[in-house]
């Protein structure tokens, strides 16, 4: 069992680790401004292009745990900017799905071979079995927090 020290670290220790990657994050060309895309939009842009099949609001909202109001602004704001496009589907007038523009996969392609260089940066000296206890850790945090 945890001691009651430990446990208080945890919450502190979460918002100290996204303090330095966002951080880190706004050092990509991409981000540095925030002109042409911010971290958040990068994040959907790259699911949008690397998610097999449709993608939909709904699926976004799901994947990240946003609102729907705060997606719905954030895919407003990419779409403004040339990222995305929305288009109906055959089934169901009222779906759209999310695609990507050529200038959403010029920008996620910047923007890949730099996350890949974080990623690489973050689990330095970490294995994988350390790797893997920490994905369940989260994932055991993040079912706490929905409780």
């Amino acid at each position: 069992m945890a001691s009651a020290e430990n446990r208080a670290e945890v919450g502190k220790t979460i918002k100290v680790l996204s303090n330095y990657l966002n951080r880190r994050l706004l050092q990509i060309p991409a981000f540095k401004n925030q002109e042409e895309i911010t971290p958040v939009q990068g994040m959907l842009l790259g699911f949008i292009i690397e998610e097999e099949g449709d993608v939909f609001q709904k699926d976004i909202e799901e994947m990240f745990s946003l609102r729907r109001s705060t997606v719905s602004g954030v895919l407003s704001a990419m779409e403004g900017s040339g990222l995305i496009v929305r288009e109906h589907v055959e089934y169901d007038a009222r779906l759209r799905k999310i695609c990507a523009t050529e200038k959403g996969r010029k920008v996620h392609s910047l923007i890949k071979s730099e996350l890949g260089a974080i990623e690489y940066q973050i689990t330095a000296a970490i294995s994988d079995e350390e790797i893997t206890a920490f994905l369940h850790t989260a994932e055991k945090i993040k079912r706490n927090l929905l409780q």
